[in-house]
């Protein structure tokens, strides 16, 4: 279980990147896929395995989020950017400079 710490590390950048460049929806979808995963195989290695099973599955299934947010992180960094609402920008007069 000393790799999960890892995988976390890698799934947070991986996460907060999709989620900054407006690709949120497909960090949604991933995270069901793989929580959909992680049930299937408890319910399959558990049985067989006890806490080996658990923990297997666990590592598995975060494994996969992880490599699937990272091709998806690379796939996403070629495409454009979803619309995200732009603040104005203040508009300064130019004073060359001089204080007033």
């Amino acid at each position: 279980m000393s790799i999960v710490p890892f995988l976390l590390a890698l799934e947070t950048f991986a996460a907060m990147a999709l989620t900054a460049s407006g690709f949120h929806t497909h960090r949604v979808v991933w995270t069901l896929v793989s929580g959909v995963v992680n049930v299937g195989l408890n319910l399959w290695w558990i049985p067989d395995h006890g806490w080996r099973g658990a923990a297997g599955a666990t590592i598995a299934s975060s494994v996969l989020y992880v490599v699937a947010l990272w091709v998806t992180l690379n796939w996403a960094s070629g495409r454009p950017r979803t619309e995200q609402p732009q603040l104005e920008q203040p508009e300064f007069e130019s004073t060359n400079g001089a204080m007033q």
